[in-house]
């Protein structure tokens, strides 16, 4: 079991098995962009890679860090940078959401950010639906 991570602010973390430091930071409202900047720079794969849940029926659906950016995060820059590392991710359904990245942003609301992240995404990959 996992033993409750203060960085991301959730009480109830068993969900997080299988994810990375660098899933949790991009789950974050606000995260810290000089350390993800700085963990980018010495592992951007970590940034790039699908969380691995366990649970085989969802492996047809991966969630990537770029998904929960879009699920947890009011930060385009954190965006712009996941989008920098592989705007492939665009296109891709999530496993927990079910949906792309922008549907995932579409869904969203009391976020100022929410709509600044939407125009990112369609600007870097104008094709996602």
């Amino acid at each position: 079991a996992l033993k409750r991570h203060h960085l991301s602010g959730i009480e109830n973390d068993s969900h997080l098995i299988g994810y990375s430091p660098a899933h949790m930071l991009c789950m974050q409202t606000k995260p810290s962009l000089p350390l993800i900047k700085f963990l980018v720079g010495h592992n951007p794969m970590a940034f790039s890679e699908r969380c691995s849940s366990g649970d085989e029926s969802l492996t047809d659906y991966p969630t990537f860090p770029l998904h929960l950016a879009a699920k947890h995060s009011e930060s385009v820059e954190l965006l712009q940078i996941l989008l920098q590392l592989d705007k492939s991710v665009t296109k891709k359904k999530s496993a927990y959401f079910y949906k792309t990245p922008l549907g995932i942003l579409c869904r969203r609301t009391g976020s100022s950010a929410v709509m600044d992240m939407i125009l990112c995404l369609v600007e870097v990959d104008s094709s996602v639906k």
